[in-house]
C-alpha cells in the first residue's frame, strides 16, 4: 500500500536562495510584459491644450466635428471636417464664381460639402459674395443637409443669413427640423435675438411634411406661449385637412389650464378657410365646458365668418 511521503523528509531539489529555471523564466517574462504595458500607457497620456478663440466659421468644426457651439448637445447630425474646406473658395474672386462653387456643394448635399459651404459662408466678408452663396440654398435638398443648415439659425446673427435659411426651411422643414429648432429655442434663454430667429423660422414653415413636428411642439406649453403660437400659426398657414385634424387633436389634448395654447389652437382653426373649419369651430364653441374658451371659440368663429368663408 502506497502512502503519501512527507515533504519534510525529502531533500530539496534546488538549494535555498535559488529557484527553478522555469520560475526564473516566468519572472523575466512578467517583467518584460509589465514594461511594455507601462510604455503603452505613457503613449496615451493626453496633453492639455489651450483652446483658441473661436470665430463663427470655427463652429462648423469645433474639435468634435460638430457644426454647433461646444456647450450644446444637439440631436442633429454632426459634420465631418473637410481636409481643405476653404481652398476652392479662396481661389474664387467674383460673386458669380463663388455662386458656382456654392451651387456645386449644395447640389452634392453631403456633410463634407455642406460643411465647406458653411465655413466659407461665415468667413465671407463681401456682402455681394455672401448673398450669391446664400442663393444656392434655393437648390438645397436632402434631409441631412437640411438639418445641418438649421444650425445656422443658432450660429449666425446675420439677418441676411437668417432670411435665406428661413426661406429654405419654409419649403423643406421636416419634423426633425422643428424638434431641433425647439431645442435651440429652449437653450437660448439668455439670447432673445436667437430665440426670435427661431420663432421667425417656425412661423414661416409651409412644408406639409413638417406637420407632425409642429403639432408635437404646439403640445408643449413649457416652451412658452411665443413658441406654441408660432407652431399653431404654422399649422394654420399650411392649412390642409391634415392640419385641421392635428390642431383639433392638439386642442383636445391640452389640459384646461393651458388656456393660452387652447386659445391659439382655436384661432389656428379659424385661419384655415374651409367649411370643415367652420363646422369644427361651431362644435367646439357649443361644447366648451369653460366659459372663457366658449368666448374665444365664438370670437374665432366670428372672425372666420367675417373673412367671408363660403360654406358648400
Amino acid at each position: 500500500m502506497k502512502t503519501l511521503s512527507n515533504p519534510k523528509n525529502q531533500r530539496p531539489k534546488y538549494p535555498v536562495g535559488r529557484c527553478s529555471p522555469l520560475v526564473r523564466l516566468a519572472a523575466l517574462v512578467g517583467c518584460v510584459m509589465m514594461a511594455l504595458w507601462l510604455v503603452s500607457q505613457g503613449g496615451h497620456e493626453e496633453k492639455a491644450e489651450i483652446s483658441p478663440v473661436m470665430t463663427p466659421a470655427d463652429h462648423f468644426t469645433n474639435g468634435s466635428g460638430s457644426m454647433i457651439k461646444p456647450d450644446t448637445v444637439p440631436s442633429m447630425p454632426k459634420l465631418v471636417q473637410s481636409s481643405e474646406p476653404l481652398s476652392s473658395f479662396s481661389e474664387a474672386r467674383t460673386a458669380s464664381e463663388k455662386r458656382a462653387l456654392a451651387d456645386a456643394l449644395i447640389g452634392q448635399g453631403t456633410e463634407a460639402a455642406i460643411q465647406e459651404w458653411g465655413r466659407a459662408l461665415l468667413a465671407e466678408t463681401d456682402p455681394d459674395c455672401q448673398r450669391a452663396m446664400l442663393e444656392s440654398l434655393d437648390t438645397l435638398n436632402g434631409e441631412a443637409a437640411i438639418e445641418m443648415i438649421t444650425q445656422l439659425v443658432e450660429i449666425s446673427e446675420d439677418p441676411v443669413v437668417t432670411l435665406a435659411v428661413t426661406r429654405a426651411l419654409s419649403r423643406l422643414a421636416t419634423p426633425d427640423t422643428v424638434e431641433y429648432l425647439s431645442e435651440i429655442y429652449a437653450r437660448a434663454t439668455e439670447n432673445p435675438a436667437c430665440q426670435q430667429r427661431v420663432l421667425d423660422v417656425v412661423g414661416s414653415i409651409r412644408n406639409p411634411a413638417a406637420v407632425a413636428g409642429l403639432v408635437m411642439v404646439a403640445n408643449q406649453p413649457e416652451l412658452g406661449s411665443a413658441f406654441t403660437s408660432q407652431a399653431f400659426a404654422g399649422l394654420g398657414r399650411i392649412g390642409d385637412p391634415t392640419c385641421l385634424l392635428a390642431i383639433s387633436s392638439a386642442y383636445q389634448t391640452l389640459a384646461p389650464e393651458h388656456f393660452v395654447q387652447r386659445h391659439q389652437a382655436l384661432h389656428a382653426i379659424a385661419s384655415i378657410q374651409n367649411p370643415d373649419s367652420l363646422s369644427l369651430l361651431q362644435e367646439l364653441a357649443a361644447n366648451a365646458t369653460m366659459p372663457a374658451i366658449a368666448v374665444v371659440a365664438a370670437d374665432a368663429l366670428q372672425n372666420m365668418l367675417n373673412g367671408q368663408v363660403v360654406v358648400k
